[in-house]
């Protein structure tokens, strides 16, 4: 389980950097960083779908926002309607 610092400095690194609009599946992410003003169209923590929960449903999502989870849970899966994001591991 990382700390609170390990992820502002993004110990793990960066695992992808997506601008596209396919569904990411089956991740294993602690963070995003939004890189230009983005829309999710789904948005899953822990395999759950988020989207509502976390009050995103067309939202857009302005560039530089860091999208962080909590200690133990992990972005397992979104999809982008607009906009790119870094994931970081």
């Amino acid at each position: 389980m990382s700390t609170a610092l390990e992820k502002i400095s993004a110990i793990g690194g960066f695992g992808f950097v997506n601008a596209g609009t396919s569904a990411r599946t089956g991740l294993f992410v602690e963070s995003i960083v939004v890189m230009s003003d983005a829309v999710f169209s789904a948005f899953a923590i822990n395999d759950v779908n988020m989207m509502t929960t976390k009050g995103i449903t067309g939202v857009s999502i302005k560039a530089g926002t860091y999208l962080p989870t909590d200690p133990g849970v992990k972005i397992t899966a979104y999809t982008l309607a607009s906009g790119s994001v870094i994931e970081y591991l």
